[in-house]
């Protein structure tokens, strides 16, 4: 038995019909985020990382798990520096800023990866934020736009 074309015609329209609206559908789920956004400041001569307050709930509480410096040396980004492990975890209040000045910081293009714990450990998340730094000629680091 075979179908006539027009039925031939509307099956294939309606399976690819059927196809992408399965396919658009799949696209909507909502993917958790790879990287969120650090802040990042000056101080006292020294970046200053921070966890945006807007980026976790009211009630989350925080822990500081370190962070890895990576530095850009021609075309390739090398790690320069992590922080070392600490038991128990710091606690990290959204917005507060924290310094390393173990990191030995210098002029030039810096990207830094802070790790998370949300609400003891029931989500890790990383912060990210590539950045450039420059020396004023008094010798101060500034961040460049």
């Amino acid at each position: 038995m075979t179908l006539p074309a027009s039925c031939v015609k509307n099956l294939i329209q309606r399976t690819a019909t059927a196809l992408l609206t399965l396919s658009t559908l799949s696209g909507c789920q909502l993917e958790k985020q790879w990287y969120y956004p650090l802040q990042v400041s000056l101080q006292d001569n020294q970046p200053c990382f921070a966890v945006p307050a807007d980026s976790v709930g009211p009630h989350d509480s925080l822990q500081n798990r370190g962070i890895i410096v990576s530095r850009q040396s021609s075309q390739q980004w090398d790690i320069v520096w992590t922080s070392p492990d600490s038991h128990p975890l710091p606690a990290l209040l959204p917005g507060q800023c924290v310094t390393y000045p173990q990191a030995a910081w210098q002029a030039g293009n810096d990207a830094v990866m802070m790790g998370v714990s949300l609400n003891h450990d029931q989500e890790r998340r990383k912060y990210s934020h590539e950045f450039s730094l420059a020396n004023t000629p008094d010798g101060r680091l500034i961040l460049r736009p």
